[in-house]
């Protein structure tokens, strides 16, 4: 049994190993097409570093595979790893939160504090923890989610009531922030994965209560919610941005209000797409998706597709767009 399960794991790392060097290869060519091109050189220098460092993170899993330690061993070393940086970042971001609210008696450096000029710089999006950038509060609110989702994993699988409390709080902690970058995408994802999660905990429970029951609970309760926010919170920003993201019926129709987050993601497709059919080999070149959603697309500047399959088709082309569906895929 020990060696068919040593071959299954050889195995897998080797279907995995393919993907992840094309993904490599394509990502340097989007780089030298981006140099060929006469983009500005500041396009051109964010394409070599960003790129660098996305083929350095791909590298890294190589790295990894060939450390003598056992799986078990590395799958904790990659949890507790994940927890130590949520731990930092997530004390950073309540600083952030405090210095906002004139809270805190004592200055923060500069660089926890000032937003990029390019920078989407909406209520909300100064809270970006050390994810400093363009993009900081958008690439914060995602791995925040990521790693709500595992705090609400440990929270419910853990036997140890102690334990159990302690990461529900720790959970509310990280959703609150969440919910103070105003970033709705990485709201919503938590959301649907903790909603997939419990159903799929409950259609696999004995009883049957539990899965005829529960589904209806969970969506009876998010409505309550819902209402209830909109019925008792006072007209705040954030509660604008949540109302604005539902779809609504007006004389019949169904209206999707220009702030929502449906309107601006078609907007970001439809650009991709025209950046795909001017550019459909090689794309325009990573890191080109934001000049050329002006001068191709004829949008406003959109710092990213917000789709990373459509990004990939857009910037590097059909190798691109074969590259990421292979490395899911895998």
């Amino acid at each position: 049994m020990p060696t068919l399960l040593t071959l299954r794991a050889g195995l897998q790392k080797s279907y995995f190993h393919a993907p992840l060097i094309l993904l490599g290869l394509v990502i340097l060519m989007g780089i030298v097409v981006s140099l060929l091109r006469p983009y500005p050189p500041e396009l051109q220098k964010d394409s070599v570093v960003n790129g660098l460092r996305l083929i350095l993170a791909i590298s890294v899993y190589f790295v990894v595979l060939r450390l003598p330690f056992p799986t078990t061993t590395l799958t904790k070393t990659l949890f507790y790893a994940v927890m130590v940086v949520s731990f930092i970042t997530t004390a950073v971001s309540l600083l952030q939160i405090v210095y906002w609210e004139k809270w805190l008696p004592i200055q923060l450096p500069a660089v926890l504090t000032e937003i990029k000029e390019e920078a989407n710089q909406a209520q909300g999006r100064e809270i970006f923890a050390l994810f400093i950038g363009d993009t900081g509060t958008h690439v914060w609110s995602a791995m925040l989610a990521f790693q709500a989702l595992v705090v609400w994993v440990l929270a419910i699988s853990s036997r140890n009531f102690l334990y159990k409390i302690s990461w529900f709080v720790y959970f509310s902690v990280l959703f609150l922030i969440l919910a103070r970058t105003s970033v709705r995408n990485s709201l919503l994802g938590l959301i649907i994965a903790i909603a997939a999660i419990t159903l799929i905990r409950t259609w696999r429970s004995p009883h049957p209560l539990n899965y005829l029951l529960k589904p209806y609970l969970l969506i009876t309760l998010a409505i309550v919610l819902l209402v209830g926010l909109f019925s008792v919170a006072p007209d705040t920003y954030y509660i604008e941005r949540i109302r604005q993201a539902i779809p609504q019926f007006e004389s019949g129709k169904l209206v999707i209000l220009r702030g929502s987050n449906i309107y601006g993601r078609l907007d970001g497709s439809r650009a991709a797409l025209e950046i795909f059919s001017a550019f459909p080999l090689t794309g325009g070149g990573f890191g080109s998706y934001s000049l050329l959603s002006v001068s191709l697309a004829n949008v406003h500047k959109l710092s990213h597709a917000h789709n990373s399959y459509l990004q990939f088709l857009a910037e590097m082309g059909v190798a691109g767009f074969i590259a990421i569906i292979g490395w899911s895929g895998a």
